[in-house]
């Protein structure tokens, strides 16, 4: 790879060019790729000639190709660039508008792409200092709560001849049916269910509905669209659900003593206690700093008055409202799954949270972006940084030098850059914030002087 630095005072350029050995390999690796998940005529899926699939899909390789090195080079372009977050290929580069990967070849037949970017007008930071407060969890009131959740699930189940209460576990006979209950769509013989948890692998509704059930009881349930309905072929279509009562099952519940936390694979109540106790610090510290976060955006928003970047909110708002749908497991669009909501409010809920969360991002981003201006040195991330990083991006098991590797050779190398860009000037405007253990939750703006801001 080379890289040219054409630049002028006003945008950024850089041409970069991939060696005709450097476009093979990588269309190597989009041939082979293609051949392992695609059926070509009468080849089953990685058995086809890769001569073929070379002619058939010659432009769909080298798309590929070119995306994966586009994106490399986005990454090392952009990597001394604090500012400018968000460089693009040139459209002389491109063979349409919509095409942005092609590039062009080069008299040498090196591929070339000409990134560019203009120098953005980003938010003016005046005070980055604040006091954030954020509320003390109860850690012994949540391990005491993870334990009786452990008891449930421990307990000795004896069938009782009365109404079904929270503890219980009711066994049922599930039928699916169409709305009109003309169609049998599906038959589950033998489902646990059981309130407390909200065990019901059709949704809380259905474990509410066999409470005061006894054995023999029929109910009927109108299929209702939540996330928490678990089978996924039925969640985007109307259906009544049908409970027949098998059985009642108590709870006997066992005590917490040693030879409980044994049953459940530990020595001791004591060590069971510390093992629950760290789990539940890792969540207490996840929504602590979630906190911390929250509030240091309102108090730099407060003292910064800006105009959100309202391009920028319509992409966000796109994203997040397919982050909603894909989480329910449908393929329809959101305006789709608005019409399946029976009720206004529910429709309002969903509209309202999706514009909440993408206004969050976009202000936040643009925050970030001018941390990263007034703030260079302090926020160009480092090799220390990267490593740093990818150390905790997954659980691959490699080294941070492999697993940083693997990231640069990637086709996502630049975006996963760019959040940790955004991690990293988060974690500056942290340090300058006083962060206080107290309850109750309250952000204080700490008030400072002009000349003395200017100094932060």
């Amino acid at each position: 790879m080379k890289i040219q630095n054409k630049s002028s005072e006003e945008r950024n350029e850089f041409l970069v060019s991939f060696s005709q050995e450097e476009l093979s390999e990588e269309e190597q690796k989009a041939l082979v790729k293609l051949r392992d998940s695609s059926k070509i005529g009468n080849h089953e899926k990685g058995q086809a000639p890769l001569e073929l699939i070379s002619k058939l899909f010659k432009n769909q390789i080298a798309s590929s190709a070119g995306e994966v090195l586009l994106a490399r080079a986005l990454g090392l372009v952009s990597k001394d660039q604090p500012v400018n977050i968000k460089p693009e290929l040139h459209t002389d580069y491109r063979s349409s508008p919509s095409k942005k990967y092609n590039g062009v070849r080069n008299d040498a037949g090196d591929l070339e792409f000409l990134v560019t970017w203009k120098n953005p007008e980003q938010v003016p930071i005046t005070n980055l200092v604040c006091e954030v407060e954020v509320e003390k969890e109860d850690r012994e009131k949540m391990i005491e709560n993870q334990l009786e959740i452990l008891k449930l699930q421990s307990g000795a189940l004896i069938s009782v001849d009365r109404p079904a209460i929270e503890t219980d576990y009711v066994t049922c006979r599930i039928e699916i049916y169409s709305a009109d209950e003309s169609e049998l769509i599906g038959a589950y013989p033998s489902q646990t269910i059981n309130n407390r948890l909200k065990e019901s692998f059709f949704g809380e509704k259905v474990a509410e509905a066999v409470l005061g059930a006894k054995k023999g009881d029929n109910i009927s349930v109108k299929k209702y669209y939540s996330p928490n309905f678990r089978y996924a072929p039925l969640r985007d279509k109307d259906t009544v659900i049908k409970i027949e009562v098998n059985d009642v099952f108590e709870n006997v519940i066992p005590e917490l003593n040693d030879e409980f936390a044994q049953k459940i694979g530990h020595d001791s109540m004591e060590l069971l206690r510390a093992e629950i106790g760290k789990k539940w610090d890792a969540v207490a510290n996840s929504r602590r700093e979630k906190a911390v976060k929250a509030q240091l955006l309102d108090v730099l928003i407060a003292n910064n008055p800006f105009e959100m970047d309202q391009k920028r909110f319509n992409e966000n708002l796109k994203s997040e409202q397919e982050s909603m749908v894909e989480s329910m497991g449908l393929e329809i669009s959101f305006e789709a799954l608005l019409e399946k909501l029976p009720d206004q409010s529910d429709r309002d809920k969903l509209i309202e949270s999706a514009k909440k969360a993408a206004e969050t991002n976009t202000r936040w981003a643009q925050l970030m972006l001018a941390v990263m201006q007034k703030f260079p040195k302090e926020t160009t991330l480092s090799r220390e940084d990267c490593l740093r990083y990818a150390a905790g991006n997954g659980k691959s098991g490699n080294t941070p030098e492999s697993e940083l590797a693997v990231i640069e050779g990637s086709n996502y190398y630049h975006t996963w850059l760019r959040n940790k860009r955004y991690t990293k000037a988060y974690e500056y405007i942290k340090s300058l914030a006083i962060v206080k253990d107290i309850e109750p939750t309250q952000v204080v703006d700490f008030t400072r002087d002009a000349e003395s801001s200017n100094e932060v």
